[in-house]
This record gives structure tokens, C-alpha cells and sequence, in this order.
């Protein structure tokens, strides 16, 4: 994120200084010095979103685990939906709802209700007065899913190393032109 500020302040430098042409200042050897690089401000401008979020454009693959992810959770969902709508699964829970535990999604069931729905325990609460398991009949779509998201942390991790293998050749340059900009922002400064 750093280097994409660092880029794009170079690159709308280098954009407004090429539209003062015919205007000279004592600065004119700084701007003249820089050495923007757009194709790597879009790129990482395109991949990155946010310090916790990189962005479905930064790899086709990260695209398509997005998708299957967003699939397999809406299959999940409409499961466990269908679920706690049923007459006999409603009596047995705490609250109609579909809650999260361990990264998994599971049902608030009454402890006296325990056995009515099948399923893996998760924990339970505080009061003991709740059980939340996880039914049987979503395991291995909490398993694809869980599934999904490890791929989607690789490739994360893949797009990231590989964006930091493409910066590595140009290190040497983004240093000199933030020593360029340094003086330039001081005497804006002043």
C-alpha cells in the first residue's frame, strides 16, 4: 500500500508537472528527475483494495475460489434456512438462527433438545443452557467451504509474492524518486 501511494504521488506529479510546460521553477530539475511508472501503480491499485483486502482483479484464480466460495456459502445458507423453518428442528432451538463457531456454521439447540438434531457439537454456552452443533447434513458443505477459503489464503499469498517479485527490480528507483519527493513535500510545507 505504501508503494502504490508512493507510485501514484510520482505519477500525478509527473502528470501535472507535464501540463506546465511552458512555466519554469527552481524545482523543475526534481519533477524532470522522476520516473513514474503507471503499469505498476495500476496494477497494484487494481490488486489491492485495503490493507486487509486484496481485490478479485488481482488473479483470475482468486477470482473463480471467490465465486465457488460465495456458492458454496449461499448452498450452505439455503440449508441450514430450510432447516430451522421445519416444525421439528424450530422446537428444538434456542433462537432461529444460523450462528458461527470455530469457522463453522452451526444451530443454537436446547441442551434438553440435544439428541433431535444430529450433528457435531461445537461448544456450548456459558449457562450450559445451549449446545451449538453443527448438523449432519452440512459437515461436508462447511468442509468444501472451509476448503475454499484455505485456496483463497494461497492464492492470496501467491499474488502477493508475486506483486513483490515485480516491484524487486525497481527498488533502487522508487528509493530515489522518494528522496525526489521528500524535498518537493517539505517545500510545500514551508
Amino acid at each position: 500500500l505504501e508503494i502504490k501511494s508512493i507510485l501514484g504521488q510520482i505519477t500525478a506529479l509527473s502528470d501535472w508537472y507535464s501540463h506546465c510546460e511552458n512555466i519554469q521553477t527552481d524545482l523543475d530539475y526534481l519533477f524532470s528527475s522522476l520516473r513514474p511508472n503507471k503499469y505498476l501503480y495500476e496494477k497494484l491499485d487494481r490488486s489491492i483494495i485495503s490493507e486487509d483486502e486484496i481485490s478479485d482483479a488481482a488473479s483470475p484464480e482468486l477470482a473463480a475460489i471467490r465465486k465457488k466460495i460465495s456458492r458454496a456459502g449461499s448452498k450452505l445458507r439455503d440449508t441450514l434456512d430450510k432447516m430451522i423453518k421445519s416444525d421439528s428442528v424450530q422446537k428444538a432451538l434456542q433462537e432461529n438462527i444460523v450462528t458461527m463457531r470455530d469457522g463453522r456454521y452451526v444451530l443454537p439447540v436446547k441442551a434438553e433438545h440435544r439428541g433431535k438434531i444430529q450433528g457435531l457439537i461445537h461448544s456450548s454456552s456459558a449457562t450450559g443452557q445451549t449446545i451449538f452443533i453443527e448438523p449432519m447434513a452440512v459437515i461436508q458443505l462447511n468442509n468444501e467451504l472451509r476448503t475454499l477459503e484455505i485456496q483463497e489464503q494461497k492464492e492470496i499469498e501467491a499474488v502477493l509474492a508475486s506483486l513483490t517479485n515485480e516491484l524487486a527490480p525497481y527498488t533502487e528507483v522508487l528509493a530515489l524518486d522518494l528522496e525526489l519527493l521528500t524535498p518537493v513535500s517539505y517545500t510545500h510545507l514551508r
